[in-house]
């Protein structure tokens, strides 16, 4: 039995204000599947978008997205993806830190680790999707993982 609906990353957006999102972020890679809630910038989105259409240009390369903060001294979750494109094949590298709460004496949060493999063409749709996210023409970009 497969838990996830699908394998990749998904990012929701909900508008809080002209100048700040809120995202919900779920990966998934076949079996394990991890979600976080934070906030964003469209300055911050628009950024990453920038980034991913850079290495898409170029052919390959690697692309570190961050949206959130790690660490209990900021508020919300974040998210690291490592987007590495070497030939046709992406590789993603998904690090996610939920909200720190306090367990016992210490602060503590929820995070995970993923690892997914895509084809380049998933990156390619995903990089529109996203530039969606910023300009409120979607409200969901999904990178989904297919056969390679």
């Amino acid at each position: 039995m497969n838990p996830c609906s699908f394998s990749g990353i998904k990012f929701h957006r909900s508008s809080l204000t002209e100048d700040e999102f809120e995202l919900f972020v779920t990966a998934c890679d076949g079996l394990s599947t991890f979600a976080v809630e934070m906030y964003a910038t469209p300055r911050q989105l628009i950024t990453h978008v920038e980034g991913l259409a850079r290495i898409l240009a170029m052919g390959g390369g690697i692309y570190d997205l961050q949206v959130g903060r790690f660490g209990p001294e900021f508020a919300g979750g974040a998210v690291q993806i490592r987007f590495h494109v070497r030939g046709d094949v992406l590789f993603l590298g998904i690090h996610m830190q939920a909200r720190h709460f306090e367990f016992g004496r210490f602060s503590v949060a929820p995070e995970g680790k993923l690892y997914v493999k895509a084809g380049l063409s998933a990156l390619k749709h995903f990089v529109e999707e996203f530039r969606g996210l910023v300009d409120a023409s979607r409200e969901t970009a999904t990178l989904t993982s297919a056969a390679i």
